[in-house]
C-alpha cells in the first residue's frame, strides 16, 4: 500500500478516525430514534409490553400503526424530534466520554 506523497500518515489516520467516529454517532442516534414510543417504531412495542396487560391487541392493530406513522411524520416534518434527540444523544455521548 503506497500512500500519496501529498498526504502524511497522521492525516490519513485522523480521517479514518473521523469516519469511524461519525459511524458510531450515527449508529447510536439510529438506535435511540428506534426506541421512541411511537407505534411504527420498536419503542412502542416495548412501551405497550411494559404498561399494558394485553399488549398484543395494540401490536397488531393497523389503525395504531397508521396513526403512529402520521404522528411520526408530523414530528419529523415540524422538526420536533430533533430537539429531543439532541438532548438524549448529548447525554449519552457525554456519559460515554466520561468512561
Amino acid at each position: 500500500l503506497q500512500l500519496p506523497s501529498s498526504q502524511p500518515l497522521w492525516q490519513l489516520t485522523r480521517t479514518i478516525n473521523d469516519v469511524l467516529e461519525s459511524l458510531v454517532e450515527f449508529s447510536v442516534a439510529l438506535g435511540v430514534f428506534n426506541l421512541l414510543p411511537i407505534p411504527p417504531l420498536d419503542g412502542s412495542k416495548v412501551f405497550f409490553a411494559l404498561f399494558f396487560k394485553r399488549p398484543e391487541r395494540f401490536l397488531y392493530d393497523r389503525a395504531v400503526d397508521l396513526y403512529g406513522t402520521v404522528i411520526l411524520l408530523a414530528l419529523l416534518w415540524f422538526n420536533i424530534i430533533s430537539g429531543v434527540m439532541d438532548k438524549v444523544l448529548g447525554f449519552i455521548f457525554n456519559t460515554l466520554l466520561r468512561l
